[in-house]
């Protein structure tokens, strides 16, 4: 469900930094006024410069040389003034909301409950990098920019009004007389030029939000291929992998070209347009011209004039195709934040409650297209005990694991947990980027210390890793699948968990090697709870009583 364009933006004028959105604003405002009055001085310089050169006036023409320096310098720095307090208030903008979407996103589990709604929203890194980027940056730039153009369009339709006097002409047997005629002709020039670029370049909205979203999916599997590339190797999956990549460039081709072919309509209206301007107010003015009613510097007062009104009246089409990228990442970042409003309301349909232990009363458990996968699931398990759950294939053990963690929103029934927070210890074990200390310390964010490191490490078989405890590396794809699962035990040995709950802990190990590590972690955590999801009967003997679940 997607939010409004000023629900996006409200919380920022509303935040802790409400000072700095109001008066930053405020401040770019003001700079962004001193460009209306250099347009303002260089159309009047214009009168003196053009009219010494009409009459040979050398002396006047030095003058206007002299004017126009102190005018150029006013502009260049008024502009360059302008330039660096929007972009640097975009910027405070930018991080402010990145921050506020990153608390949004990671709150509670959001990132990974996000993406259980239906119609997910894609890639929703690019939405909070690329899209926020674009977002505040074009919003900032354009409010501002329209702003000034308003201004300007004042400013040069008094100018214009003022210099161009009436037009009165006989049609069809009736006299007319046309006040400040060649405002009206910048109006209907302008109106015309802006209802062809929107009747042209409106597709483009579409396209673009249609780009964003190929160019994210090529990229996420070019990802993909890097972070699971040796399971693709063992696999020869290679040609495959190469094929499904072209795949998906040929969208991002196809969606291309498409954007081109649209791009050279507009373009095409838009040189025409620009470049007809420069004729238009000549030919309209030239008849006060010859009659002697104005000077040559007056003429091109009125072209200056003209123009600058034109301009500002055509500033849709000048920036069509920026508008069209902004309405895309707007639209994105509408949806994305919609749906994390769904998740703050969104209620679970299971009951959950406080007690000593963990108990399920009447558990289902459904897919997100609402297929049962556990019935009527019924059990107890009391502080101490060590349980072992198992049960076929796809049955929907892992899903459980995530009932008891608080992330499955699909289902019904009543669910008790324990006072200590369960640690949970998944099938894919993960570490962050960085250093080992902090690998093996996860998710804990201060690491432990290096004597604690070393012996949960030498406990778990790791030891020939201690050199690399300061070493920055992706460890999860440096280690391999046995490693991986040590390195999972002994971050339980470092953590000490009451109550701990484990899936397929020693898949990838051999018998003697996983009875050695279920002998090691009983022995350091006597008093722990333990729930271990496992196909593997052998380790029934270190556990208590078995749960089967069935169909």
């Amino acid at each position: 469900m997607p939010i409004t364009f000023f629900q996006l933006i409200k919380p920022w004028w509303k935040s802790e930094e409400k000072l700095v959105a109001w008066f930053g604003f405020l401040a770019a405002l003001i700079f962004n006024i001193f460009p209306i009055i250099t347009n303002l001085l260089l159309n009047q310089w214009s009168v003196e410069f053009y009219d010494s050169l009409q009459q040979l006036n050398y002396p006047n023409f030095i003058k206007a040389l002299w004017d126009f320096s102190w005018i150029v310098t006013l502009t260049v720095v008024a502009f360059c003034s302008s330039s660096y307090i929007v972009r640097w208030y975009s910027l405070r903008w930018r991080r402010w909301s990145t921050y506020h979407f990153l608390d949004q996103w990671m709150d509670k589990q959001s990132f990974y409950s996000l993406m259980l709604l239906q119609n997910a929203p894609d890639n929703p890194d690019q939405r909070i990098s690329d899209d926020l980027n674009n977002f505040t940056y074009v919003t900032t730039s354009l409010t501002l920019s329209y702003i000034q153009e308003i201004g300007n369009v004042i400013a040069f339709t008094c100018v214009l009004a003022g210099i161009s006097g009436p037009i009165a002409f006989k049609l069809l047997g009736i006299d007319f007389n046309i006040p400040a005629y060649l405002v009206w002709i910048a109006l209907i020039y302008s109106g015309l030029g802006t209802y062809l670029a929107i009747k042209i370049g409106k597709p483009l909205i579409r396209l673009d939000v249609q780009q964003e979203k190929v160019e994210a999916d090529f990229r996420y599997h070019l990802v993909r291929v890097r972070e699971r590339r040796e399971e693709i190797a063992f696999y020869k999956g290679g040609v495959q992998e190469h094929h499904g990549l072209k795949q998906r460039f040929s969208a991002i081709w196809d969606n291309v070209l498409r954007v081109l072919k649209r791009n050279i309509y507009l373009n095409l209206m838009q040189n025409f347009y620009m470049n007809a301007s420069t004729v238009v107010p000549i030919l309209a003015a030239a008849p006060r011209l010859f009659s002697g009613a104005i000077t040559f510097g007056v003429l091109m007062q009125i072209v200056g004039a003209f123009r600058q009104l034109q301009e500002s009246l055509s500033v849709v089409i000048l920036s069509f195709q920026e508008i069209a990228k902004w309405l895309a990442a707007s639209k994105r970042l509408q949806q994305f934040c919609g749906m994390l409003n769904i998740l703050k309301i969104k209620q679970s349909p299971f009951l959950y409650n406080d007690g000593q232990g963990i108990a399920l009363k009447n558990v289902t458990l459904k897919t997100v297209d609402d297929r049962v996968i556990l019935d009527q699931v019924n059990f107890d398990i009391n502080p101490g005990e060590r349980v072992l759950i198992k049960g076929p294939s796809g049955l929907g053990k892992t899903t459980l694991m995530r009932l008891l963690a608080r992330l499955w929103p699909y289902g019904e029934g009543e669910v008790t947990l324990p006072p200590s927070s369960i640690f949970f210890s998944p099938q894919r074990c993960y570490a962050p980027l960085g250093d080992l200390r902090h690998a093996v310390s996860y998710p804990s964010e201060i690491p432990f210390e290096d004597n604690l490191l070393q012996d949960a490490l030498k406990k778990v078989g790791l030891q020939h890793l201690f050199e690399f405890l300061d070493v920055e590396d992706d460890w999860i794809n440096r280690l391999s699948q046995g490693e991986q699962q040590r390195l999972a035990i002994a971050r339980v040995l470092l953590h000490k968990p009451k109550w701990l709950m484990m899936d397929e802990p020693t898949a990838a190990l051999d018998e003697a090697k996983a009875l050695e590590l279920f002998k090691t972690l009983i022995k350091s955590l006597p008093d722990t709870t333990i729930i271990t999801i496992t196909h593997d009967d052998n380790l029934m003997s270190f556990h208590e009583r078995e749960i089967a679940l069935k169909v």
